[in-house]
């Protein structure tokens, strides 16, 4: 079985002959030092070598995940579906993802859900716990 190899950002610096500085700058919008041909070329390399910069290398750097995680009590549960829905339509407004963990209404479940996504360093967490109404 043969693997494909990703092209990471000093592939994409050595083909346009640059520093990963360079691409570095680029990806994040500061062009300051940059000519036009540059930016055009590494345009090009990115496109050509269908590069994808690692998110998880970017947030060990800028100390930053984007992500939100929730940790939610059942996922099978109709009003579950309709929190995630309002919950994902805010992220996506701010350019978060969303990482969601069901808890299968386990407290254990649910205390390994958080410590897990702590774990990930997610920039905030959201729990939606199980709320039971006992009948006395």
């Amino acid at each position: 079985m043969s693997t494909i190899k990703k092209a990471n950002m000093s592939d994409v610096a050595k083909a346009v002959g640059v520093s990963k500085t360079t691409i570095s700058r680029y990806l994040h919008g500061e062009y300051d030092f940059m000519s036009k041909e540059t930016k055009e070329k590494i345009s090009t390399i990115i496109k050509e070598l269908d590069y994808r910069p690692n998110k998880f290398a970017q947030s060990l750097k800028s100390k930053k995940s984007n992500i939100i995680g929730v940790s939610i009590a059942d996922i099978g549960n109709p009003f579950s579906s309709l929190l995630l829905k309002g919950i994902q339509e805010k992220c996506r407004k701010h350019h978060l993802q969303l990482l969601v963990s069901d808890a299968n209404n386990n407290l254990k479940y649910e205390q390994e859900n958080i410590e897990a996504l702590l774990d990930a360093q997610v920039d905030g967490l959201i729990l939606i716990q199980l709320v039971t109404i006992m009948n006395i």
